[in-house]
């Protein structure tokens, strides 16, 4: 890996050598000030780097299966995701490095996971989509909602996602049962949102 200073051009960059390619954007944590930025490579490890004065790399995580997505970041300087090995992980980016809990759930996983509240939702290779205490790791419905393509969003406790197929659905946030699906609603695109309450799609006509 390598960090170039943007305010000073004539400093040598920080190189370090990690094991395995990246496969997915590093992600910053979200907390005020802090700097620290996770990523996972092609070997099966997620590294935590601390990036303020000079770079350093805090630790690194041996993972069962690759993380091939994006990892998602959350306050605290804590970070989720899963593995195509199955296995859903929550790690917060101390020193020494924090494994706050690993879950198993049988099933790959390729997608970045949304975090909203004390929830981590995440959507397996098979289309079923789980939701995690961000504290503990313990599933929070009593069954994953199934048939889900891509999460878009959520607003006043609802979930906005797409299906397999293409159509808009939403869900309960707390039980992840459906409770609405918008009728003739198909995008062809859209940007995932977990900030505000605004949800962007983009039609096929543009």
């Amino acid at each position: 890996i390598e960090c170039y200073p943007m305010r000073d051009p004539t400093i040598d960059p920080f190189l370090e050598k990690v094991e395995g390619d990246a496969l997915a954007l590093p992600v910053k944590s979200p907390d005020v000030g802090s700097s620290r930025t996770a990523w996972g490579t092609d070997r099966g490890f997620v590294y935590v780097m601390e990036m303020q004065g000079v770079p350093s790399l805090l630790f690194r995580l041996k993972t069962d299966g690759i993380v091939s997505s994006r990892i998602a970041a959350a306050k605290g300087n804590r970070f989720f995701f899963g593995s195509e090995g199955g296995q859903v992980y929550g790690i917060e980016a101390t020193r020494s490095g924090q494994v706050l809990w690993s879950q198993p759930i049988g099933e790959p996983f390729y997608n970045e996971p949304l975090v909203f509240g004390n929830q981590v939702l995440l959507r397996s290779a098979y289309g079923n989509l789980f939701s995690l205490d961000t504290a503990t790791g313990s599933l929070t419905w009593e069954q994953p909602l199934r048939g889900v393509g891509e999460l878009v969003g959520v607003i006043d406790g609802k979930l906005y996602l797409t299906t397999l197929s293409g159509h808009c659905e939403v869900a309960d946030l707390a039980t992840g049962d459906l409770v609405f699906a918008p009728r003739g609603l198909q995008p062809a695109d859209f940007v995932v949102n977990a900030m505000t309450n605004r949800l962007y799609l983009v039609s096929e006509s543009g």
